[in-house]
């Protein structure tokens, strides 16, 4: 009964229904993982390039974007861990395997980028920046497309 009320209120409140809420959220988030995309990019086509960065934001890009996709099909955020996410990637999910390798590839090069207190320099992460970027850039295409399918109005 309780779930039942707190679907009236948030009804009441917004004077939306609860899945255009969700897709409202889902949108968002993938917005985010835009976003975060665009600096990422930024930061490696700067005049003085931060290569770190970059790897840090191209992984949460592709961590988001994902996140988007399981809040949307598993219906919450209960699959926002960063070693649980990438296998809760759903089974329909266009070369999910893929998908699930590279997020785990990009997290391995962000916990390097962010947490290595001796790196030789911030040039020896120009290559995962760039790799993750780029992969990360398809990502959330296919991510869009992928919820636009599943009926998320994008």
């Amino acid at each position: 009964m309780a779930g039942f009320e707190v679907t009236i209120e948030v009804r009441a409140r917004t004077h939306r229904s609860i899945p255009t809420l969700i897709a409202r959220a889902t949108g968002d988030r993938l917005a985010f993982a835009r976003s975060i995309l665009q600096s990422a990019q930024r930061n490696v086509e700067s005049t003085t390039p931060v290569f770190r960065v970059a790897v840090s934001q191209g992984y949460y890009s592709m961590y988001h974007a994902v996140r988007a996709v399981c809040y949307y099909v598993h219906g919450g955020d209960d699959h926002e861990e960063h070693l649980t996410l990438p296998s809760k990637i759903p089974g329909d999910f266009p070369d999910r395997v893929k998908w699930e390798n590279d997020l785990k590839r990009a997290r391995y090069e962000r916990n390097r980028a962010d947490y290595d207190p001796y790196p030789k320099s911030d040039r020896q992460f120009k290559n995962a920046a760039i790799e993750i970027i780029a992969t990360a850039s398809t990502l959330v295409i296919i991510a869009r497309r992928y919820l636009r399918e599943k009926g998320c109005g994008l």
